[in-house]
């Protein structure tokens, strides 16, 4: 049996070393792999799984009332606002070490003049 991790919606996705018996795939490729992989569940199994999944009870203890869906897509609304909040975050990161350590240079006192020098043509 192989475990499958789905990655939504990156921007780009490198695997450096790939884990054992696991599989990483982007979500535009999901219905690619689980096609081109082995059934490992007999045609019995995925119908009694198939007709757990469609009680309410199965995912949760107590299902929310039908008023406390708009709540719900609140929550989901400000996760997800989180989240790009949280990409705008590591990109200013990203874009502030090289500036830092540009600073840092450019403030010692040995490579200071030159770096300067070279980037004012003095």
């Amino acid at each position: 049996m192989t475990g499958v991790v789905v990655i939504v919606q990156p921007k780009s996705l490198t695997i450096k070393a790939r884990p054992e018996r696991v599989a990483v795939v982007r979500d535009a490729r999901l219905l690619a792999w689980l096609r081109q992989s082995q059934p490992v569940l007999c045609p019995e199994q995925v119908a009694r799984i198939a007709s757990a999944a469609v009680q309410p009870g199965t995912w949760c203890r107590k299902p929310p009332a039908a008023s406390d869906l708009p709540a719900l897509q609140d929550s989901f609304t400000a996760l997800r606002m989180m989240v790009e909040q949280a990409r705008r975050r590591q990109a200013a990161w990203a874009l502030s070490v090289p500036a830092v350590g540009f600073v840092a240079l450019a403030n010692s006192a040995q490579w200071g003049a030159a770096i300067l020098q070279g980037l004012g043509g003095r």
